[in-house]
């Protein structure tokens, strides 16, 4: 991957990862497959090589770099994605620093000379008249099979059509290798730390909050367990006091209904009476009709 700006969050550089990976077990089986239909190639032709081991040497390499991808995004998943993570584990770990990058380089050598032979002795091929050792012996056309098959033979499209695929399948692996051989460089160069603040940190700080009310909740589980603990080695002294508690309690309530009753007493008790009705008893009589005078 190319120099970059410094501008994209570790997320990205995983999601690639993923993409590329994908690739790369489609890649895996297409070279299987074309190899393994190849094997029973007539070969009837002049090219002295049979090129259906190559997609067999491309699969272990792909497959390794695959496991070795895996293996990294695995750890980081674990450990939390961040830069410093990703740097930690391409730094300090076999796979990141060592089996990951050669497995591109080795990669990327063999699909140039798989590619070829692919392409020579299964699709850049014929028939090759009047070959120029045999032109000036004999008045007949002389004819050769430039191919590994047999050009005219029963399956002869079948068999090109193969060589086309492990052709592709060698090419298409080869720019996917190296666009992706230098995770370090691209961890570098293109990807920035996480802002403090964003999605990530408060997702990871989620567990932090949670653990400090845990803390919280045992220390007061603590405290209430040592109370009582407390509270039953002190034994009768604590039972008393409770039981002198109590006691003022009862006398304080029995205190305040009295009061609540004299005061009920004093509210019943008729008004006195007023000056007017002093001075005149008839008045007083009337208006006391119950009352009488001797």
């Amino acid at each position: 991957m190319g120099k970059g700006n410094g501008d994209h969050p570790p997320s990205k550089f995983i999601n690639d990862q993923w993409f590329f990976q994908l690739f790369i077990l489609v890649f895996l089986v297409c070279s299987v497959t074309c190899s393994s239909l190849s094997i029973g190639m007539d070969d009837g032709g002049s090219f002295p090589y049979p090129y259906s081991f190559t997609g067999f040497v491309l699969a272990p390499i792909l497959l390794v770099n695959f496991i070795s991808r895996s293996y990294v995004m695995t750890v980081v998943h674990r450990k939390g994605l961040s830069k410093k993570n990703l740097l930690e584990i391409l730094k300090n770990t076999v796979f990141g620093q060592h089996i990951w990058p050669w497995s591109c380089k080795v990669g990327m050598l063999w699909c140039i000379p798989g590619s070829i032979l692919s392409g020579i002795g299964g699709v850049n091929c014929g028939i090759d008249e009047n070959p120029d050792n045999n032109s000036s012996t004999t008045d007949a056309p002389k004819v050769r099979n430039t191919c590994y098959y047999e050009i005219e033979g029963e399956h002869s499209e079948l068999y090109r059509g193969l060589a086309i695929g492990l052709v592709i399948v060698h090419v298409l692996s080869f720019v996917n290798l190296l666009f992706s051989n230098c995770p370090m460089h691209s961890v570098q160069e293109q990807i920035k730390e996480d802002p403090r603040g964003n999605t990530v940190s408060r997702a990871n700080n989620r567990p932090a909050v949670a653990y400090t009310a845990a803390v919280s909740t045992t220390s007061a589980a603590a405290s209430d367990t040592n109370n009582r603990q407390a509270s039953a080695s002190g034994g009768s002294s604590n039972d008393m006091k409770m039981k002198t508690t109590m006691q003022k309690l009862e006398a304080r309530v029995r205190e305040l209904e009295s009061r609540e009753r004299q005061m009920q007493v004093v509210s019943v008790l008729p008004p006195p009476p007023t000056y007017n009705d002093s001075m005149h008893p008839d008045n007083c009589t009337a208006a006391h009709p119950d009352n009488t005078f001797a």
